[in-house]
């Protein structure tokens, strides 16, 4: 038996990739016979409890205090796991788990004690490493790192060559998509969907707006997702006379969801892998994404199972969903084939890998 030590500042209790994938780290720790610590320092003011704790992990919030703000916030926050880490004696070997370099800087080796530190790629590597504390303390203290796992082969040249980390520490796995796979290809329609959290910031929905009001007026764009009060009313406020857009607020049940379209569209400015990706794939929806990051070209090929978008071309776009759809026989090609790619990110698959890093 081991100690496995997750620490990410939003509990794995709400919606989003990371969440996500730290509910798979516990199912797959617990079937080792591992204990499972989670440390969080709360819920995400955009996110709400959508799942049940795990009666097996033992969770623990760390308060912030509520004047730390910006940078100054995550040097608290880092700091305070830490020396909870230290403080919590929990001596014997193990796992920590951390999502961003920026938490490097206050995990020295005493802090680790026997445990194995595994960095979990949570973003593009470049958003990662853009602020000057995260480049810190990767410079300082990526000696400490047993394994640095990222989503795609892409991901890991990256690292090793802008990032001068060693290869031998580099390991690639996936997102594993929980859905599981539809029998039949997708509704041929001029349906689009996209699932997101609601952050122009990183979503990009101006260009999404900009797509649909230059597209055919046959085509409609239905918008799932939740996120901070002001970012929704903003959005709202943004589609409130588009026709072809409609805003649906967040969903229970993604696979039912997706069941009603055709085409999953995705405009962000960045993404670390796009779990709502492997989603839809998994759903056989095409997908037309805009290409800013690594894991775009490993889950999308294009012209075979969807599209990537470069710069951010709107008329590229438009022409691409038109493609996809100008015919059923051509639509069914691309259908076929996400459903062929999800295999890739089965998640019994990915569990597996998760169980045998996890058993060295």
């Amino acid at each position: 038996m081991q100690k496995i030590i997750s620490y990410h500042p939003n509990k794995s209790t709400g919606i989003g990739g990371i969440e996500t994938l730290i509910r798979s780290l516990q199912f797959v720790s617990i079937s080792l016979n591992n204990t499972f610590f989670e440390y969080y320092n709360d819920i995400a003011n955009d996110k709400k409890e959508h799942f049940h704790e795990n009666a097996d992990v033992i969770y623990k919030k760390i308060k912030i205090p509520h004047f730390a703000d910006g940078q100054l916030r995550e040097v608290i926050k880092g700091l305070l796991f830490a020396f909870k880490l230290k403080g919590d004696r929990s001596k014997g070997s193990g796992f920590v788990f951390i999502y961003h370099p920026i938490y490097l800087l206050f995990l020295f080796r005493f802090f680790l004690s026997e445990k194995k530190l595994i960095v979990v790629q949570s973003n593009r590597l470049d958003y990662l490493f853009s602020s000057r504390l995260a480049k810190l303390a990767f410079k300082l203290n990526g000696k400490n790192i047993g394994k640095f796992c990222v989503y795609t082969s892409f991901d890991r040249d990256k690292l090793e060559k802008s990032y001068n980390f060693n290869k031998e520490k580099i390991q690639v796995i996936p997102r594993g998509c929980k859905l599981e796979s539809k029998g039949s290809v997708a509704l041929y329609s001029k349906k689009l969907v996209t699932i997101a959290r609601i952050y122009e910031h990183q979503k990009n929905f101006d260009k999404m707006i900009e797509v649909m009001k230059r597209i055919d007026s046959n085509y409609t764009l239905d918008i799932y997702g939740s996120g901070a009060d002001e970012e929704v009313s903003s959005l709202k406020s943004k589609i409130a006379n588009i026709n072809n857009i409609n805003y649906l607020g967040p969903t229970n049940n993604v696979a039912e969801t997706l069941s009603s379209y055709s085409v999953f569209l995705m405009t962000s400015h960045y993404e670390g892998f796009g779990q709502t990706l492997i989603e839809a794939r998994s759903q056989g929806l095409p997908l037309v994404v805009f290409n800013n990051f690594e894991a775009a070209t490993w889950l999308i090929k294009q012209g075979e199972n969807g599209f990537l978008i470069n710069n951010n071309d709107v008329g590229d776009c438009v022409n691409k969903i038109e493609a996809l759809t100008t015919d059923q026989a051509t639509f069914n090609v691309y259908s076929n084939n996400c459903l062929k790619m999800a295999d890739e990110t089965d998640n019994e698959k990915v569990e597996k890998q998760w169980g045998k890093l996890l058993s060295e």
